[in-house]
């Protein structure tokens, strides 16, 4: 069985796929790819992308196969293969599924947040109740509680090496509230459904609702309407409200995202044309809602008491301070000024020691999806520099 992941790279995705692929990105309590193999565990996955290097780093990394027939389907290079062509209907027989682009619009991922989680829910159960079987002997949904449940406990899912401390409050009367392996919620955190937690995030003093917490992530002050991604930080006070975090995202301290214009108007979001960000190329786009915060990408470290207007996008590698950013920052930006970067082997060193500190290293390809990236937005400054 062959199974086919288009990518058709829309702008808008880009600050969070620098270097995983769209199709990974936690949208519930699983990605697509993960419903796909969890669903059709021996078929083959195939992926295209229109950057060939980009597609081959992405492969390797998530066990991807890459597009065999560029050649026999030129309309995918140009982004000109649509529902119905005939193209597309010769992929879909020689495929078993062929997704055109990834199966959500970015803007409404935090309203599709329940509806993702109680999807997933099923699927989630019985792959849990059969690893747990072998763990524990049974799975067990319950146990004598030391924190206060709103709503029915019927829709807490509370894995049996989860842990929530006394004084902390569970609702569940907006959704189901799933805590996977090794989560750990401290003393006075509200957790208000629907919300899934992945294996071993710790929530601190949290006040949290309508959310997708990443594995190993480290949250406190108040998150609403948020999705965010494996090993970030966001350990202290400040509000996230509908926003899209990325991997490896270090948030300091009061660090705080408007979602909402005071004129109750439509957010618009500011990103690069291209693949490789260009100043004097760039896209306005309107989100169709009054509620939007930011999107935060890869590596992205904030400094202390760092505000972030409606629609910021910080793209990945960024390290904001000095003062509050601009719509937009290019990857690997140093400070608040999109002319200034971060210094490629310090970037590779120093996201090398963040990595160790939780056991893991840098993926090979990650850092070639890092270094190639940089080259070009170091082409992109210094051409800039000439013209002026």
């Amino acid at each position: 069985m062959k199974i086919l992941l288009i990518d058709p790279d829309f702008p808008q995705n880009r600050p969070l796929t620098r270097f995983s692929s769209v199709f990974s990105l936690r949208t519930g309590i699983f990605s697509c790819l993960d419903r796909i193999r969890l669903s059709h565990p021996s078929a083959d996955v195939y992926f295209f992308h229109p950057n060939v290097d980009y597609e081959k780093n992405i492969c390797f990394l998530e066990n991807l196969r890459p597009f065999p027939d560029r050649q026999k389907y030129p309309s995918l290079e140009e982004d000109r293969l649509k529902d119905h062509s005939s193209e597309l209907i010769s992929l879909r027989k020689e495929y078993f599924q062929v997704f055109l682009g990834p199966p959500f619009d970015i803007f409404s991922l935090a309203e599709d947040i329940g509806e993702n989680i109680r999807n997933d829910l099923p699927l989630w159960i019985s792959k849990t109740r059969s690893r747990l079987t072998r763990l524990f002997g049974g799975y067990e949904f319950s146990r004598k509680k030391t924190y206060t449940v709103l709503g029915s406990a019927r829709d807490m899912y509370l894995h049996p090496t989860a842990s929530v401390l006394h004084g902390n409050v569970i609702d569940t009367r907006n959704g189901e509230v799933i805590l996977d392996e090794g989560v750990e919620v401290a003393p006075f955190s509200y957790i208000q459904g629907p919300l899934y937690a992945a294996p071993r995030a710790k929530l601190d003093n949290l006040h949290i609702s309508n959310s997708i917490v990443g594995s190993e992530t480290r949250l406190g002050g108040e998150i609403e309407g948020a999705l965010i991604g494996d090993f970030t930080n966001k350990h202290h006070e400040g509000f996230l409200g509908h926003s899209i975090i990325g991997k490896w995202v270090n948030l300091g301290a009061l660090t705080t995202s408007s979602d909402l214009k005071n004129n109750y108007g439509n957010i618009r979001i500011t990103i690069p044309r291209d693949f490789y960000p260009n100043a004097q190329n760039m896209l306005q786009m309107d989100t169709n809602r009054i509620k939007f915060g930011a999107i935060i990408g890869d590596f992205v470290k904030t400094a202390i008491a760092t505000m972030l207007n409606t629609g910021t996008v910080l793209d990945a590698g960024t390290s904001v301070f000095g003062s509050s950013p601009p719509k937009y920052l290019p990857p690997f930006c140093w400070g608040s000024k999109p002319e200034r970067s971060y210094e490629l082997q310090r970037f590779l060193r120093d996201s090398s020691k963040v990595a160790s500190r939780r056991e893991q290293k840098i993926p090979k390809q990650v850092e070639e999806l890092i270094t190639t990236l940089h080259q070009n937005i170091q082409r992109t400054i210094q051409s800039k520099s000439i013209s002026d």
